[in-house]
């Protein structure tokens, strides 16, 4: 009996490229167990000048087609990541004040421009990454982990 020889599925460089700084982050200690609260999607419709964003349900939308080196990868997956860690997307982390309801109760108002916001959050997290020393960014392009 001759048995017919299944063809590999070849992978794309830039996939292979994405597949390897994913594994990068996931055996760092820092990140291993990320990946359980965390979703990646492969999204085309992120248009061809975003990398990639990070929403507040987790799930990080990765344009494979952009192409970048598997270090550059590994630092855009944990810049994302980290968004999520840090609570940036949670209202009590934002920006805002204490409204007073009654003598017994107030609550937190998120009051806050979302554009500033976001440039800070990448600002605190982009320098979490630079003094941990890993992955490699390209500083001139800050069109990544952009906020929903």
């Amino acid at each position: 009996m001759i048995m017919a020889k299944k063809k590999e599925e070849k992978i794309s460089k830039k996939r292979q490229q994405f597949d390897d700084g994913e594994s990068i982050v996931n055996n760092n200690p820092l990140f291993r167990l990320a990946f359980m609260y965390t979703n990646i999607i492969f999204d085309k419709n992120l248009g061809k000048n975003i990398t990639a964003k990070v929403d507040s349900s987790g799930n990080i939308h990765v344009n494979i087609d952009c192409d970048k080196t598997s270090k550059e990868w590994a630092y855009i997956i944990a810049h994302c990541y980290l968004h999520i860690f840090f609570g940036h997307f949670e209202a009590e982390h934002m920006p805002g004040y204490w409204q007073r309801i009654n003598d017994d109760e107030k609550v937190w108002v998120n009051s806050f421009d979302a554009r500033l916001w976001n440039i800070a959050c990448d600002i605190y997290v982009s320098r979490f990454l630079l003094d941990f020393k890993f992955g490699v960014s390209d500083i001139a392009e800050s069109n990544f982990a952009k906020f929903r």
